[in-house]
Parts: structure tokens; C-alpha cells; sequence
């Protein structure tokens, strides 16, 4: 009796183990072939731990991306999205630029040789010798993520130039953002000191993402696809991602509305106003943020540009420029050039297409589609190459 119920059990581990191993054959077979653009797939897990934005890429990582668009995308050994073209190595005599944001520029919906980033690199290549441009894109970030990210990055890829492309919704709405307090934010105490606070560091589930558990799942999931696939089952699993994609649907949403968004428009309202409480706070953390750039800009010798863009679809013209004027004013005080990126775009645009037909692949919502990221990318090249291809 105890022999035959061993022997079931035995039986069944061997069942289980035969239909992992079928099932992860199926996957990879899966990705070999043109058939990933349509059948079930597991979704690549990019991101892990880091100590002072809370999270990044991972190191080295590939596979397919299937959330509005199915792209093969991967990462390199800098933690940063692949250009699919070459491996980065220093160069003292290159040209290196990094083009830093949110999700918009990380561009997992189109492969590695598509993003704007990676075609921008390219048309710079047929003109000037020896360049670089590096995508240091990462969806949810925050400015104040982004700022750690450039502090970073600027020395580890010896930037000669770092842009910046924000929106106002994002520099005023998510200077303060911390998405309860998982991510790294600005705290003012009664004085006006102003310092980040990274009380993540002491959550539970970021000690174990960096702990030896952590890390074999983050091997398994480098290694499995059946790992990954039941990682993602549960709840974007035990290594939660922060639902970054989740955060960045809803940011994205109200772009695309037939009005100026009412965030917009708040957004637009505090960087032109400086009468009330709400407004002068902000425009303080937002000049604290610029000092740390031109302090940045000051010890490592690199152009920081602020590039900035706001909705798509037509806000107030006197609010638009009244927000832009004060934004500008701040980034003068502090030695950082503007660009204004949204005029650029549409001087770049072809016939008969608008800047909403640069969102989205199955709706008129979401990220850059292929047309987009060939403006943005014909639109950076050309200001690069008429402002700093001689330096």
C-alpha cells in the first residue's frame, strides 16, 4: 500500500516535471519563430531593484514585449535598452549623448533597432565620426528618478550630452511622487531643506528582491520562460515591478482627449504662477532639482538640454506661454539650455500628419508608433547636428 502510493507520487512529480519541460520547450520554439507575433508568449521581466531610484533595468536581458505593441527588445551590460546595433565600449574620442525619461523614450513597444533613440544614433553616424547615443529611458520615472539616473549615467558613459525630455505634468505633478513611498521623492521640512527620501529601502519587498531569494529568482527568470510566465501570473509576481506599466497607461490616457487635459492645465497654471502656497513649493522643488543638474553640469563638463514638451492636443495658448516663459527663466538661472521640442516636432512632420499620429499602434492612444519615432528621431538629429556637431 505505502510502496503503490510512492510510486503515484513518484509517478506524478515525473508528470509534472515532463509538462515543465514541454512547456517551456513550446515557449522558446515559440520565440524562434514568426508565430510570437501571435501566439502566447512569455512577456520579458526587464526591471529589478537599485538602490537610489528603487528600480532599473536589469543587465543583459531579452525577450518579447506584448503590451499595445510585440517587440523583441533587449538590454545591454550598462542596464540601459540595446541600440541592436553594437557593444558600447569608451571611446575618449567619441561622442556619447544619453536621452533620458519616461516610458516614452525606453520604447518597449518597437525592437531595439526601431526606438527613435537607436535611429537617431544612426543618422548621426552617416555625418559625424565616432558617436554614441545612449537610451536611458525608463517607464515611471519621476524627475526625481530621472536625476539620479543622469548623475549616474553621465560618469559611467562619460556623456558629453545629456537630454532631457519632460512634459509639465510630469515635472510639476510628479516631483513630489512617490507612489506610497515605493519610489524616491522630495521631502521640504518647515526651513526649506529639501533632501530624497528613500523609505523603500526598509520595505519588505524591496529586502527581498535584493536578498539571495531575490536573486534566484531573478536568475530563474533569466533562465525559464515557464519561471517568468508564472512570475507575471501572479500579480507581476513575488518580484512585484512597481505596475509601472499600469502607471504609465493611466499618464498617458488623458494626452489624447479632444481638451487641454485638466492636468495639463494645472500643470501649465503652477509653473506660470507664483502667488500661491502650492505654486511657489513646487517651483522651489523644481529649482532645487535644476541646481542639481547644473551642479551635474559643473563637475563632469557635460551640455544638459531640458527638453520639453507638453500634451498633444491644444492647451491655452497665453497659459502654454506663460508656463513655457517661466520654465525657460528657471533653466537660465541655472546654465541649462531649453529646447522646445514640440515646435521642433511639428516643423518635422509629414504631409498631412499631426502629432496625435505619432501615439499609438491599435488606437490613437499610447506610445510613439513607428512614424513616431521616426519624427522624433529625424527632429533630435537635426538639432544635434545643428547645434553640436562641431563641438
Amino acid at each position: 500500500m505505502l510502496f503503490r502510493a510512492f510510486k503515484k507520487t513518484c509517478l506524478f512529480c515525473c508528470g509534472l516535471i515532463c509538462a515543465a519541460f514541454l512547456f517551456e520547450a513550446v515557449l522558446r520554439c515559440i520565440e524562434l519563430t514568426p508565430a510570437w507575433k501571435t501566439l502566447p508568449v512569455a512577456e520579458v521581466s526587464l526591471y529589478g531593484p537599485d538602490a537610489k531610484t528603487a528600480y532599473t533595468h536589469r543587465k543583459n536581458v531579452k525577450g518579447i514585449w506584448t503590451t499595445e505593441n510585440r517587440a523583441k527588445i533587449s538590454t545591454n551590460e550598462f542596464a540601459i535598452r540595446s541600440n541592436g546595433r553594437h557593444n558600447f565600449t569608451k571611446n575618449p574620442d567619441a561622442k556619447n549623448i544619453g536621452i533620458i525619461g519616461n516610458s516614452i523614450i525606453e520604447a518597449l513597444q518597437v525592437a531595439d533597432i526601431d526606438t527613435f533613440v537607436s535611429q537617431t544614433e544612426e543618422i548621426l553616424r552617416s555625418r559625424i565620426n565616432s558617436i554614441n547615443v545612449h537610451n536611458l529611458g525608463l517607464s515611471g520615472t519621476t524627475p526625481v528618478i530621472e536625476l539620479e539616473r543622469s548623475k549616474y549615467f553621465t560618469e559611467l558613459l562619460d556623456l558629453d550630452t545629456l537630454i532631457i525630455i519632460n512634459s509639465p505634468a510630469n515635472l510639476t505633478h510628479r516631483i513630489e511622487y512617490s507612489q506610497g513611498g515605493s519610489l524616491p521623492f522630495y521631502t521640504m521640512d518647515e526651513i526649506g531643506n529639501i533632501r530624497i527620501n528613500r523609505k523603500y529601502l526598509k520595505s519588505r519587498g524591496y529586502k527581498i528582491r535584493t536578498s539571495i531569494i531575490g536573486d534566484a529568482f531573478y536568475f530563474l527568470m533569466n533562465h525559464s520562460k515557464l519561471f517568468t510566465v508564472l512570475n507575471n501570473r501572479m500579480n507581476r509576481g513575488l518580484l512585484d515591478e512597481l505596475q509601472i506599466n499600469k502607471v504609465q497607461q493611466t499618464a498617458h490616457s488623458s494626452e489624447n482627449t479632444n481638451t487641454c487635459p485638466n492636468e495639463a492645465i494645472e500643470s501649465l497654471k503652477i509653473l506660470s504662477q507664483t502667488q500661491d502656497n502650492n505654486s511657489q513649493r513646487t517651483h522651489a522643488l523644481i529649482n532645487h532639482l535644476l541646481g542639481q543638474y547644473s551642479a551635474l553640469q559643473n563637475r563632469t563638463g557635460v551640455k544638459i538640454i531640458y527638453a520639453f514638451y507638453d500634451n498633444w492636443k491644444s492647451c491655452p495658448k497665453t497659459l502654454t506661454q506663460s508656463a513655457h516663459t517661466a520654465l525657460i527663466a528657471m533653466l537660465e538661472n541655472n546654465n541649462i539650455e531649453y529646447y522646445d521640442l514640440k515646435s521642433d516636432l511639428k516643423s518635422h512632420l509629414p504631409p498631412n500628419i499631426t502629432l496625435q499620429d505619432l501615439r499609438g499602434f491599435a488606437s490613437p492612444k499610447g506610445h510613439l508608433n513607428y512614424t513616431g519615432h521616426q519624427v522624433f528621431s529625424s527632429t533630435l538629429s537635426n538639432y544635434i547636428i545643428n547645434n553640436y556637431s562641431n563641438e
